[in-house]
């Protein structure tokens, strides 16, 4: 299957680093912090919209048999290594991305729209992914 990933902006990956949970309380704790703002436009799959465009880049699809296959294919050991390496690095650096191997607040879309987010325990589902026009 083709899985679309998505790295989080350096802003929304210290909002979501310590995972889904954790971002959602600060949330609730702190409204106006600049710092979780970026998880004010994520919510969990119960009818509100996923605003990736805000939060997350897209930077690559990859082949797989099972989502449970992505997150050791994308350590940066793996992907970004010897020959790769520069590239890889490049190609961070262009989407303005912060970070070569995927973790905790990242992004997956699998080829049925369906979104989960990297959490401390696994893949949290976060919806369906739907394009707006703009």
């Amino acid at each position: 299957m083709k899985i679309r990933v998505f790295y989080a902006m350096p802003e929304a990956a210290r909002a979501l680093g310590l995972g889904w949970d954790f971002a959602r309380e600060m949330e609730a704790k702190h409204p106006n912090s600049d710092e979780i703002d970026a998880t004010v436009l994520m919510r969990d799959g119960r009818g509100v919209e996923v605003r990736l465009d805000l939060t997350h880049t897209e930077l690559m699809t990859v082949e797989v048999e099972s989502r449970s296959d992505i997150f050791g294919m994308m350590q940066g050991e793996v992907w970004s290594s010897g020959a790769k390496q520069e590239a890889a690095q490049d190609l961070i650096r262009s989407l303005g991305l912060s970070h070569t191997s995927m973790s905790i607040g990242d992004i997956v879309v699998e080829e049925d729209n369906h979104v989960y987010m990297v959490d401390r325990d696994g893949y949290r589902h976060l919806g369906t992914l739907r394009v707006v026009a703009t």
